[in-house]
């Protein structure tokens, strides 16, 4: 029910940058992802072999910004029934057939129509898999002529092949290919569109989001030739249910319990006390998006969308998650100080070994200064969890002629209990043992124990 000024402001103000890359915020990471996010490449392995991601984004951001501009037909699950009846398509990515989404959840099927091949992550409804319609119809006027639709307005944004002396990468080789049968298919629909409005996107990709004033000039341009037509198309007098752009106050809604589906590994306790979600509570959308982030911020799962469900006269939570059953990881990064001077860092991490919320580091230093850090820990949140954390260290003092004046080594070995509340605070206590040894010169060898 948005009207076009609406959704230019929408358009204008979004954050496509954003949306696409989906950062994770420190302030929503884990205590123990903050400790050790110094990184500079991180390889996933699955099954002994180097694990690949699909997409550049898994669209998750995007379940945020749609869940609330979508919030006030949220109970509507028949599309044709919302303020302006509405249907897209997507792609089944097994068998390649266009599937038209007219029933179900809104937001989901928004997503699969739009999940564009290595930009997004392909979606799961039900039990098939989709990607962006464009993959096999761009254009689909013909499922709104088979609907009845007396006229058809169609917008074609696609844009002339490349020409050869572009076409200089694989991925412009690959993006023509792709082409070849979209535009193919899409003049395949003109027949059946009554008014075809072409803009001109001359150089414009479906990443071009710094353009979106230029794009959104352009689509004005070209509707204008179109005027004396539009205006003598009937109008349609019809209530609008729509959120204001800004709104001061969100739908606020009770959560009497939580429902998860599809969690194989982590409960739902681990669920809440990541969300910080209490029950019962009075939440919004934006405030569930909030305590998401934060579970989205564990790297635990690749992808969480949500509804609130209206039961007996009470509201719970469905949450439905795709959990990253990734293990393990290695880490390479850089380091400089002015006592250990320069080293190449080599971590070694891995997730849910021995115990289920357990997580593990290694960072081998390798350079001037070889040194050690081992934490492995059980994260229970704010019950205590235990900890086993064991680092050796060396460095020589030299003097202004690059002498060696002082030679320094320090082992420790600790085992703690902690307790994390909310990600952002730890408390804790333990034992700890140290070695210390200096050597002067090669002389006067001194060692010291402690237990603390």
């Amino acid at each position: 029910g948005y009207t076009g000024k609406d959704i230019e402001k929408i358009v204008m103000d979004t954050d496509f940058y954003s949306l696409i890359t989906d950062p994770k915020t420190r302030q929503e990471t884990s205590f123990f992802n903050k400790s050790v996010d110094k990184y500079l490449l991180t390889i996933p392995l699955k099954n002994g072999k180097v694990s690949f991601p699909s997409s550049i984004s898994t669209g998750q951001r995007n379940i945020y910004l749609l869940k609330e501009l979508m919030k006030n037909v949220s109970n509507i699950d028949d599309f044709s029934k919302l303020p302006i009846p509405f249907l897209c398509v997507a792609t089944n990515i097994e068998s390649g057939e266009m599937k038209v989404f007219e029933k179900g959840d809104l937001v989901s099927s928004i997503l699969a129509s739009s999940a564009f091949p290595s930009l997004l992550e392909p979606v799961k409804i039900g039990d098939s898999i989709y990607v962006d319609g464009a993959m096999s119809v761009n254009y689909p006027s013909k499922p709104l002529k088979d609907k009845g639709i007396d006229i058809v307005i169609g917008v074609d944004l696609n844009q002339p092949l490349t020409k050869r002396d572009n076409l200089n990468s694989v991925i412009s080789i690959l993006n023509q290919i792709i082409d070849f049968g979209i535009q193919k298919e899409t003049k395949n629909q003109y027949k059946y569109t009554d008014i075809n409005i072409k803009p001109n996107l001359t150089g414009m990709t479906a990443t071009s989001y710094d353009s979106k004033r230029m794009i959104l000039d352009s689509g004005y341009v070209e509707a204008l030739k179109y005027t004396d037509i539009l205006k003598e198309l009937p109008k349609r007098n019809f209530d609008r249910i729509r959120s204001p752009i800004n709104p001061i106050f969100s739908n606020v809604y009770k959560i009497d319990s939580l429902v998860v589906e599809n969690a194989k590994i982590y409960r739902s306790n681990y669920i809440r006390g990541k969300m910080g979600l209490k029950i019962p509570s009075m939440q919004t959308y934006g405030s569930i998006n909030k305590m998401l982030d934060k579970l989205y911020a564990t790297n635990n799962y690749k992808f969480l969308n949500y509804d609130i469900v209206q039961e007996n006269n009470s509201n719970y939570l469905k949450l439905y998650v795709t959990e990253d059953d990734t293990r393990h990881f290695l880490k390479i990064g850089l380091h400089y100080d002015e006592i250990f001077k320069t080293g190449l860092l080599l971590n070694y991490s891995a997730k849910r070994l021995l115990f289920q919320n357990s997580n593990l580091s290694l960072d081998i230093v390798v350079g001037d200064s070889p040194r050690y850090y081992f934490n492995y820990f059980v994260d229970n949140g704010y019950i205590p969890g235990v900890g086993i954390y064991s680092s050796a260290m060396g460095f020589d003092l030299k003097n202004a002629d690059n002498n060696t004046l002082e030679s320094w080594k320090w082992f420790r070995n600790e085992l703690y209990l902690q307790s994390v509340w909310k990600d952002k605070f730890a408390m804790g206590g333990g034992l700890s043992y140290d070695y210390f040894e200096s050597d002067k010169n090669g002389n006067d060898k001194q060692d010291a124990k402690f237990m603390n």
